[in-house]
């Protein structure tokens, strides 16, 4: 469903889905460090590992190549300081 629905936005928008949301979204409420990219997070020095109960380490399922293909159903990379400014 949420592959469709950001699908649509592409085809009508004729902007990648990532790129619709910063310019319409992100930007306008000030989200400076909410992307998509895993690198742009990185560079934020906002990023943080996610552990498992266990202790294990969670691997980071969203790369550089694969934006696009999870932007939809769950890619955003956002922060608290974000979130809570956006209110």
């Amino acid at each position: 469903m949420y592959i469709m629905a950001s699908h649509i936005i592409v085809v009508y928008s004729g902007m990648s889905y990532p790129q619709f949301l910063q310019i319409r979204i992100f930007d306008r409420l000030n989200m400076s460090t909410t992307t998509f990219s895993p690198n742009k997070a990185q560079q934020s020095g906002k990023l943080v590992d996610a552990w498992h109960a266990s202790g294990r380490l969670i691997p980071f399922w969203i790369t550089e190549e694969t934006i696009d293909l999870h932007a939809g159903p769950g890619g955003i990379i956002s922060n608290v300081e974000d979130m809570v400014g956006a209110w």
